[in-house]
């Protein structure tokens, strides 16, 4: 359970600073003393499972970001909490912007297979 108090922590205190605030930021945000937020990101204590969604809108990420080990569980097709949060991103998109995003990651995964195939030959 302490792995996962720090695991969460970590992943708490890595969205702050992502999004540039101070821990007394994320405390007013949140609704807690800055003490609360160091104790969370320290892996002291954790906070209330009903919350971790208004956390996570809070910070911009996916509830799934907190838990990287649990979304692997959850959805292998998910190998990894980032891949979680861009397919968040995505959902998030308009329409035309997703689709040439869609374009755009098909082009670079033709590239890197190109360079596979030629790494093959060598």
């Amino acid at each position: 359970m302490d792995e996962i108090k720090r695991q969460f922590g970590k992943r708490v205190r890595q969205a702050r600073k992502e999004k540039g605030w101070i821990q007394k930021e994320l405390g007013e945000h949140f609704g807690c003393s800055q003490r609360t937020i160091s104790d969370i990101e320290r892996g002291v204590t954790t906070i209330n499972a009903l919350d971790v969604p208004r956390l996570a809108r809070i910070l911009d990420k996916t509830i799934l970001y907190f838990y990287p080990t649990l979304a692997e569980q959850l959805d292998p097709s998910l190998a990894t909490a980032e891949d979680a949060e861009l397919l968040y991103a995505i959902r998030h998109l308009s329409h035309p912007v997703r689709e040439e995003a869609a374009r755009f990651i098909r082009a670079l995964g033709k590239q890197e297979e190109m360079r596979r195939k030629e790494g093959e030959k060598e």
